[in-house]
């Protein structure tokens, strides 16, 4: 009986091996970066002081960063997702109960207008702030501006004393 328990256990633990490697292979890939991607060497590092700024939010009313008190999500939407992909959106919309337990607040970041970036909200019915960042400064603060002046899609999270505490580049 000993001898075919661990004839078993052999084939489960080869299947557990494959599965690890198959994940290693995964993050890997989706890890890899060229030179093309060098502006993320430019994002505030993790532990750090966040870039602070003052930026309009979608009903025109001034959002600072010395006021957050909250833990606070700063989601950069590139030029083409605001545009064309509301997929990134809608996941935070479905996770809003989720996102409030966590007394935490999200920000949208792009380079639209407020009045713009009021249209994207009620047209994706995203129930978060927006807010613009036309002249893209705090987009090159945070390091999300691309060479080719358009925003690349990152977001950060940053701690109630206004320091990084993840950064999630898309690659």
């Amino acid at each position: 009986m000993v001898v075919g328990t661990n004839l078993i256990r052999k084939p489960v633990y080869i299947v557990k091996r494959i599965i690890c490697a198959l994940c290693v292979a995964v993050m890997f890939v989706s890890c890899y970066r060229d030179s093309s991607d060098l502006w993320a060497e430019r994002m505030p590092y993790v532990g750090t002081n966040a870039p602070q700024f003052q930026l309009l939010a979608h009903d025109s009313t001034k959002i600072e960063f010395e006021n957050l008190t909250k833990r606070t999500v700063l989601y950069f939407l590139s030029d083409e997702a605001t545009s064309t992909d509301s997929s990134s959106l809608c996941v935070f919309k479905n996770f809003k109960a989720e996102i409030d337990s966590l007394n935490t607040e999200i920000f949208i970041v792009t380079s639209e207008s407020p009045t713009a970036n009021e249209q994207i909200r009620q047209k994706y019915g995203v129930p978060f702030t927006f807010l613009s960042d036309a002249d893209k400064t705090v987009c090159n603060d945070y390091g999300v501006l691309e060479d080719d002046d358009s925003i690349h899609t990152a977001l950060f999270i940053l701690d109630e004393s206004g320091k990084v505490h993840a950064v999630f580049p898309v690659f």
